[in-house]
């Protein structure tokens, strides 16, 4: 069974839970610039990704990222990639965004 989180707080206590019920984990990081994070999220949170993707990567958790592309973060696929290599994570998913469609049923 796999859980998909945004990752913003992931304790070290709550990944031992995790890891108790869970073999892998699929994080949100669709970029490594904090403004962007903003921007993109709505929170000032990560550094709280970072910090739970090392709590849940320390207990040997397979820890999945996924990267939802967009035009304003395609210049940030190469930084995350090297991110998740910092972090030890298992791998990532890039999952394109077709940005006119999701305007155009917004608005």
């Amino acid at each position: 069974m796999d859980l998909c989180s945004n990752g913003t707080f992931i304790s070290k206590e709550l990944a031992k839970k995790i890891k108790d019920r869970l073999s892998e984990i699929s994080i949100s990081l669709d970029t490594t610039n904090p403004s962007q994070y903003f921007y993109l999220r709505g929170i000032n949170a990560l550094d709280k990704v970072y910090a739970s993707i090392e709590n849940l990567v320390e207990l040997g958790m397979e820890v999945h990222l996924t990267f939802v592309i967009t035009d304003s973060n395609i210049s940030e696929i190469f930084k995350v990639a090297e991110k998740a290599a910092e972090l030890k994570v298992h791998s990532i998913s890039y999952i394109a965004l077709i940005e006119s469609i999701v305007r155009t049923k917004i608005l």
